[in-house]
């Protein structure tokens, strides 16, 4: 179990330092975006963001599930709201 433990420990490390790789690469690149309210633009910028995921986050089926339920709770606190 200590090793399984290890294993996971490392992984998340080298997950968090890619993170951080990103994160660096991105505040290089941010200058250099061009921010606008125009819908195009806007448009390609999230292209633009979604180029810099990594192939494998691209290649997975997206989950709304998280959003879903998200949007469940918001209603639960919106309904108590106008109580």
């Amino acid at each position: 179990m200590e090793q399984s433990r290890t294993a996971k420990t490392e992984r998340d490390g080298a997950a968090l330092r890619r993170r951080e790789e990103q994160l660096e690469r991105y505040s290089q690149l941010e200058p250099g975006l061009p921010w606008s309210d125009n819908p195009e633009q806007a448009i390609a910028g999230i292209g633009w963001l979604y180029d810099l995921l990594p192939q494998a986050s691209r290649a997975r089926p997206v989950d709304p599930s998280g959003v879903q339920e998200l949007h469940r709770c918001l209603a639960v606190l919106d309904a108590s709201q106008g109580s």
